[in-house]
């Protein structure tokens, strides 16, 4: 059968990568009700989140398991676009009734909030519930570019793109379940939580990484480059969870936007199955 390009490379649901936080003087503990009402929110994000706030937020009781580490269950977050007024940006934390508890440079031409919302299970809620909704709610804001839950699993990347993919990953991207047949906005049959991705050839370990922290994607094969071309990183989503008023395609193609906003990507792709493996892992 075609398989896409899938050794090619490797871009919530689309997830964010916590980055590493700075020192700093900030109340490491807060109560539920504290995050109840909206905060005054700065117009441009924090440059990082500080060592205290850290800590409050990764206690092991507000982490939800999930994959290779967990998800913060009360954090999200939100990446607006350029264009956004101070008046929009306090809109869509009273949407959630969000307070910023920090930020990182992540963004492109936006840095990138983290916001905190009150942890409230609804009847029948699964335990991502809250945090979930609230990405739900932003993303259908005209001003906000992108609102993800928080992992805290580590995004390991290569400094280049890998040679080849084991069959087993392969299965695993291309089982029926996995697969989504002309979902919206797409053509052809792709696989709905697996992206290719291209550099420039100047794009340092540190940007590789953020471009992939910013989609909380896992380096899982990819194909080695040329003299004078970059290879191309095969990556898998973590959390591609289309959850209403989302499309089935809706958290790949809010990743492929994402990873084409950044001036140090090349190439983002679907993962299609209209070439054969066999090319990619010679």
């Amino acid at each position: 059968m075609s398989r896409i390009a899938i050794a090619a490379a490797v871009v919530l649901l689309a997830c964010h990568q916590a980055p590493q936080p700075q020192g700093g003087a900030v109340r490491p503990t807060a109560t539920t009700d504290e995050f109840n009402a909206t905060t005054f929110i700065p117009s441009v994000a924090p440059e990082s989140i500080t060592t205290a706030m850290w800590i409050a937020i990764t206690q092991p009781d507000n982490i939800i398991p999930r994959g290779p580490g967990g998800v913060i269950r009360d954090v999200i977050t939100v990446h607006f676009e350029t264009s956004a007024t101070a008046a929009n940006r306090q809109y869509a934390m009273a949407q959630v009734r969000g307070s910023v508890v920090g930020g990182t440079g992540a963004g492109v031409g936006e840095h990138v909030y983290y916001v905190r919302i009150p942890y409230h299970l609804a009847a029948g809620d699964s335990a991502l519930g809250p945090v979930l909704r609230a990405t739900v709610v932003l993303r259908a804001l005209p001003f906000v570019k992108m609102a993800a839950v928080v992992a805290t699993g580590p995004v390991i990347v290569p400094n280049a793109a890998p040679r080849g993919i084991s069959q087993t990953v392969i299965d695993s991207a291309y089982a029926p379940a996995n697969l989504l047949n002309n979902p919206p906005s797409v053509q052809g049959i792709v696989a709905r939580n697996t992206l290719l991705v291209r550099f420039v050839p100047t794009a340092t370990l540190a940007q590789r990484e953020a471009a992939f922290a910013l989609v909380d994607a896992d380096v899982i094969g990819g194909m080695l480059g040329t003299a004078t071309t970059e290879g191309l990183y095969y990556i898998r989503l973590r959390h591609a969870i289309a959850l209403p008023p989302d499309s089935t395609s809706g958290p790949m193609l809010r990743a492929l936007k994402a990873l084409k906003a950044l001036p140090y990507v090349r190439a983002a792709l679907y993962d299609r199955l209209d070439q054969t493996i066999d090319v990619f892992n010679r």
